[in-house]
């Protein structure tokens, strides 16, 4: 607690800490950097600086906000969770960790986050960090991501805690593991505030603790990316309610590299190559544009894409899930669409053209 009264990183949602800035940004930190986090946060704060803000968000606007930090359905879960408090709890966040846990998309780790940093209760709010330390100092040697390890270690952790500000100590086992503890390289021992109760330095283990089980490689999805362009407009398409970007805008898309007569099958399917289009020299008609590849938690997407010129605004005409799809001006599109970080390369390529 000293170490952290001095080394603590400085964070906005640590200067003025309230209920729901803690609640905002430990959604927002979930699988995602803190340096990265910090203007989201900063801005989300500005839009939307109260429960009742953001349960009336617009979620095109929200999803838009959120665009770039990647599980959208945090941002969804956000919304839908404001709306249960204003419901429910009169627009204040419950101190109990128990009623925490009622509310959309607070899991076990944020509940107790709230609860231990913006209420003063004593929960161990048990992430990566603290994993990571925890297992180190108590020598524990089995695979960290099984559920009783967690469990173990939730003990552990709980009877560490001190009785006052348990926030304070969860903060600072969190920014011990950012700091010094640190994950996939060697940890900075020599300046490890509790160092002589690590059991792993003692035993010289610090390099092979924690225990990880080896992930599956992830899954390799090839597709092709379409940028659609008539005039300043360009055509998004809608994904499904379920699933992977559930629900967000994207540039049509399919499985599978095609080649550029594959393409031209495509678009003609899809409406946008007419009888008149296709005596057009294929070459004027579609640019092959960059490689990209993105990165998900259990996949990759490898994508190759088309730049295609139409001479006239067509209905685009593609077979499920590419229904919803919709005319739209650039200026919209880079304004008030949000586009999966997926595209990012292909939005640069809109917004670099100005189409």
């Amino acid at each position: 607690m000293s170490w952290y009264k001095k080394e603590a990183r400085d964070l906005p949602w640590r200067r003025e800490p309230s209920p729901y800035g803690i609640w905002v940004s430990e959604m927002m930190l979930q699988q995602t950097r803190v340096e990265t986090v910090i203007p989201y946060y900063q801005r989300f704060m500005e839009i939307y600086p109260d429960v009742s803000s953001l349960a009336n968000a617009s979620e095109e606007q929200l999803l838009k906000i959120w665009q770039g930090l990647g599980y959208y359905a945090r941002a969804r879960n956000l919304k839908n969770g404001a709306q249960v408090v204003m419901e429910h709890y009169g627009g204040r966040l419950p101190e109990e960790r128990e009623e925490l846990l009622k509310i959309p998309g607070i899991g076990p780790y944020v509940s107790a986050a709230i609860a231990s940093m913006a209420f003063q209760k004593k929960e161990a709010s048990l992430d990566g960090n603290l994993y990571r330390v925890l297992s180190r100092v108590s020598l524990w040697e089995k695979d960290i991501n099984q559920v009783h390890s967690k469990r173990a270690l939730g003990l552990v952790a709980q009877e560490m805690m001190p009785q006052e500000r348990p926030g304070d100590f969860n903060q600072a086992l969190m920014d011990l593991g950012a700091a010094v503890c640190l994950a996939n390289r060697v940890p900075l021992c020599e300046k490890c505030p509790i160092i002589r109760h690590c059991k792993a330095h003692s035993q010289g283990k610090t390099d092979c603790i924690p225990v990880k089980t080896k992930k599956k490689p992830r899954k390799i999805l090839y597709k092709t990316v379409f940028l659609i362009q008539f005039e300043n407009q360009v055509i998004l398409v809608k994904r499904p309610d379920k699933g992977l970007l559930a629900g967000l805008w994207e540039f049509p898309n399919v499985e599978g590299h095609l080649s550029k007569k594959g393409a031209m099958k495509f678009l003609k399917e899809g409406g946008i190559l007419t009888e008149s289009t296709e005596e057009t020299c294929p070459d004027e008609i579609l640019e092959e544009i960059t490689f990209s590849k993105h990165i998900f938690s259990h996949q990759e997407w490898h994508m190759i894409g088309y730049q295609v010129t139409s001479s006239e605004q067509h209905p685009f005409t593609g077979k499920e899930p590419y229904l919803n799809w919709q005319w739209v001006k650039v200026e919209a599109l880079v304004h008030s669409y949000s586009i999966p970080s997926a595209f990012r390369d292909y939005m640069e390529i809109v917004e670099g053209k100005n189409i």
